[in-house]
């Protein structure tokens, strides 16, 4: 945040960051957030950090994967056509913890398949809600 652009824009300062700090992306360069390389390493010290990624990277099954696998919530970040994609979906839900339900995020046609509705349910059982 208070680092000088020049910074911001060296991906080894921003990889460092990111090794001990993953919320680091959200100040690197808009260049950086475009590295395939520099997000997946960010999402998987914070899967959130998803959020700060360029839109391609959202919608990119490897990186949402790996995101979701750290943090289930990141799903609310990831491209629409991955909350249609069950496996996805479903790795958020089982790394999702007792604060709610990725099913709130999933597409309507994931949200009405048995199968995924009853995980979600098992992990937590607020998920009904958000059952179609």
């Amino acid at each position: 945040q208070y680092a000088a652009d020049d910074l911001k824009v060296d991906s080894m300062i921003v990889l460092e960051a990111i090794r001990t700090w993953g919320s680091a992306l959200k100040y690197a360069a808009d260049d950086l957030k475009a590295d395939p390389a520099v997000v997946l390493q960010a999402v998987k010290g914070n899967g959130c950090v998803l959020q700060h990624a360029a839109d391609d990277l959202r919608a990119d099954p490897t990186i949402v994967r790996q995101a979701v696998q750290q943090d289930g919530h990141a799903l609310s970040y990831a491209a629409g056509a991955l909350r249609k994609d069950r496996r996805i979906v479903l790795e958020a839900i089982k790394t999702w913890g007792p604060r709610g339900s990725a099913l709130e995020y999933a597409a309507d046609d994931v949200r009405a398949d048995t199968m995924i509705v009853l995980e979600a349910v098992r992990e937590n059982g607020r998920a009904l809600q958000y059952a179609a």
